[in-house]
């Protein structure tokens, strides 16, 4: 994380959100902050993209794609219509 940006609203807790994933080609950026703070789970989020938070899960909505990175730099991609279980950690 770059100095100064270590906290985070609070909205999503045990999450590190990135913005522009694929417009920067930053779809990697997430893996060291989720390597040092393994509880971390890592939500890259393209341009014209949004997920929708409903209590436990999101829904992908939008014309790009969600990264979604662990620990051990576990990394897939969701496009729009998914729905993944922030508790689960997996998509449903």
């Amino acid at each position: 994380m770059a100095k100064g940006h270590e906290r985070g609203f609070g909205f999503l807790p045990n999450s590190a959100i990135d913005q522009h994933v694929s417009e920067r080609r930053r779809e990697h950026d997430l893996e060291p902050v989720v390597a040092a703070h393994r509880k971390l789970l890592g939500i890259g989020i393209d341009p014209n993209t949004i997920i929708v938070v409903q209590g436990d899960q999101f829904e992908v909505i939008g014309s790009g794609r969600v990264t979604i990175t662990e620990a051990g730099h576990q990394q897939f991609s969701l496009p729009s219509g998914s729905h993944f279980d922030l508790r689960k950690r997996k998509p449903l």
